[in-house]
C-alpha cells in the first residue's frame, strides 16, 4: 500500500546520498563565490555610484567607467575569437538541456563580473548559473559520475549560483524545477539536491551580508477584494501586449552587431577591431544615460526600490516614471547587444515594477495591487516560469495569502497570452532568424582560422537545436517566448 502510495523509498538508494552530499558540496563551495562577486561588485560600484531620482544627477566619468568594461568584455572575446553576437550564457537554455558550455566558464564569470562593475543595464544571474553549473558538471564528468548524476549536479549548482540572490531559497529552486522540464522518475533526486544546494547558498550569503540581493519592498497595505482577481487578470493581458514592444526593440539592437560582423567576416583585422571596440561604445552610450538617470544603470534590484521610495515620497511623478520605464527598455536592448554577460531576469522585473507604479496613477487601485501584478506579469510573459515569478512577486511586496490569487491570475493570463497564443510569434522568428546568422557567422570565422567543428562554443546560444526544430518550410518551429531573450 505505501509503496504504491509514494514509490520506492529513494534515501535507502545510495545514490541519493551521493546526490546530496555533492548538492551540499557545490553549495557551500560556489555559493561562497557567488555571494563573495557579488558583494564585492556592490561594493565597488558604490563607491563611484549614487542612486539619485534627480534627472542629470549622474556624472560623465561613469560613461567611461562602463566603456573600460565594455573594452574588456571585447577584448576578451577578440581573445577567444568570439563575436560579439554569440551568446555565451543563456541561463533559460541551460535548465532545459541541463548543460553548460564547460570551455569557456572563467571567462563567462570574469566578463560577468566586469559587466556588474560597469553597472551596465544587466542582472548578475546568467554568469553566477554558469559559475555554477559549470564547474559542477565539469567535476562530475572528471570523476567518472553517470550522465544522470552530472545533469542533477549541474542543475546543484544552478541552485548553488544563485541561490542568494532571491529572497527565499524556494524560489531557486523551483525556478530550476519548473524550467528543467525534469523526468518523472529523476525528480525526487533533483527537487531534494537543488532545494539543499540553494538553501547552503542562501545561508551564507544571508549570514554574511544580513539581506539578499533582492530586497523586500515596503508597500502601503491593501484589502484583498474579489474584483482584484479580473483586474489582475486585465493587467496581465497588458503586460502581455507591452511584453512584444520591449523584445522588438532588443531584436533591433541585437541585429546591429550581427549585420556588420557578417560584413567583416573576411577581414580579421577589421573583425577582430570591431569586436574589439563595439562593446566599449555600447558601454559608454549606456553610462551617458546613466549620467541623464542614475537609476537606469544596474541590474534593476535595488534602483527599483529607490523608484518606490521616491514614488512614495512625491518626489517623481509620471513624467519621470515614463522616463525610467522607456529609459529601462533602451538601454537594456544596448547592453543586451553590446557582447556583455548579463541575464534579463532582474531588469524585466524592473520594467513590470515601473509599469505597475505608472497603472497605480492612472487607476487608482493600491500601488501593492498594481506594482505585484505587472512586477510578475512583465517576466512571466516571457520567461517559462510564471509560477516562480508570482511567488517572486507576493514575498518580495510581502503580500497575504489571498493577495497573492491575483499575482498568480496576472502572471498566468500574461504567459498564455504570450507563450500560449503566440502573440509574439513573429518576434521570435526574427530573434531565432538574427541568432542563426551570428552562428553561421561563428562558423565562418572557425573555418576560416582552421579551428575544429567540435569547438563551437554557441550551443547554448539562442538558436541551440535550431537544426532540429526547422521544419520543412526551414521556419524555425517556436516554443516558448522565453526563446527570445538572453537569461
Amino acid at each position: 500500500m505505501l509503496n504504491r502510495a509514494f514509490g520506492e523509498p529513494y534515501a535507502l538508494n545510495s545514490g541519493y546520498w551521493e546526490v546530496m552530499a555533492w548538492g551540499a558540496l557545490f553549495g557551500a563551495l560556489l555559493g561562497s563565490i557567488a555571494m563573495l562577486l557579488v558583494w564585492s561588485s556592490s561594493e565597488v560600484t558604490k563607491l563611484y555610484m549614487t542612486y539619485g531620482s534627480a534627472f542629470g544627477s549622474g556624472k560623465p566619468i561613469w560613461a567611461l567607467y562602463a566603456a573600460l568594461a565594455g573594452l574588456f568584455c571585447g577584448a576578451t572575446r577578440v581573445f577567444l575569437g568570439l563575436p560579439t553576437s554569440v551568446v555565451l550564457a543563456n541561463l533559460i537554455e541551460e535548465l532545459r538541456t541541463q548543460e553548460v558550455e564547460e570551455k569557456y566558464p572563467i571567462a563567462v564569470i570574469l566578463m560577468g563580473y566586469v559587466t556588474q562593475l560597469g553597472s551596465l543595464s544587466l542582472g548578475p544571474e546568467a554568469y553566477l548559473a554558469t559559475l555554477g553549473a559549470g564547474p559542477a558538471s565539469w567535476i562530475s564528468r572528471k570523476t567518472g559520475r553517470s550522465e544522470e548524476i552530472r545533469s542533477i549536479n549541474m542543475l546543484s549548482g544552478v541552485g548553488a549560483g544563485i541561490g542568494g540572490l532571491l529572497n527565499t531559497p524556494l524560489l531557486a529552486a523551483l525556478l530550476v524545477l519548473e524550467i528543467g522540464q525534469i523526468p518523472r522518475h529523476r525528480a525526487s533526486l533533483v527537487n531534494a539536491s537543488v532545494t539543499w544546494a540553494s538553501i547552503i547558498s542562501f545561508a551564507i550569503y544571508f549570514t554574511v551580508r544580513g539581506n539578499t540581493f533582492l530586497s523586500i519592498y515596503i508597500l502601503p497595505t491593501f484589502e484583498f477584494e474579489a474584483w482584484q482577481l479580473p483586474a489582475a487578470m486585465l493587467l496581465g493581458i497588458i503586460s502581455a501586449f507591452f511584453t512584444p514592444l520591449v523584445i522588438f526593440i532588443t531584436v533591433v539592437f541585437k541585429s546591429v552587431p550581427a549585420q556588420i560582423e557578417s560584413k567583416l567576416v573576411h577581414s580579421k583585422i577589421k573583425s577582430q577591431v570591431f569586436t574589439f571596440l563595439y562593446p566599449g561604445v555600447i558601454g559608454a552610450v549606456v553610462g551617458l544615460f546613466g549620467w541623464w538617470q542614475p537609476l537606469l544603470l544596474g541590474s534593476g534590484a535595488e534602483e527599483l526600490g529607490a523608484i518606490l521610495d521616491s514614488y512614495q515620497s512625491n518626489v517623481i511623478g509620471v513624467p519621470e516614471l515614463c522616463a525610467l520605464l522607456f529609459g529601462k527598455v533602451i538601454v537594456f536592448g544596448l547592453s543586451l547587444s553590446g557582447g556583455f554577460i548579463g541575464g534579463n531576469f532582474f531588469p524585466l522585473l524592473f520594467i513590470g515594477g515601473v509599469l505597475g507604479i505608472l497603472f497605480n496613477v492612472v487607476t487608482g487601485w493600491p500601488l501593492g495591487f498594481t506594482f505585484s501584478c505587472m512586477f510578475a506579469g512583465i517576466a512571466g510573459s516571457i520567461v517559462d516560469a510564471p509560477f516562480t515569478l508570482a511567488l517572486l512577486s507576493s514575498l518580495t511586496v510581502n503580500l497575504s495569502a489571498p493577495q497573492t490569487a491575483s499575482v498568480f491570475a496576472a502572471a498566468i493570463t500574461a504567459h498564455v497570452v504570450n507563450a500560449g497564443l503566440g502573440l509574439i510569434s513573429q518576434i521570435v522568428i526574427l530573434d531565432m532568424k538574427v541568432m542563426a546568422n551570428a552562428k553561421a557567422l561563428w562558423k565562418q570565422v572557425t573555418q576560416a582560422a582552421k579551428i575544429p567543428k567540435d569547438s563551437d562554443v554557441d550551443r547554448k546560444s539562442d538558436v541551440d537545436g535550431q537544426d532540429e526544430r526547422e521544419g520543412a518550410t526551414g521556419i524555425p518551429e517556436l516554443g516558448s517566448s522565453s526563446d527570445t531573450l538572453q537569461i
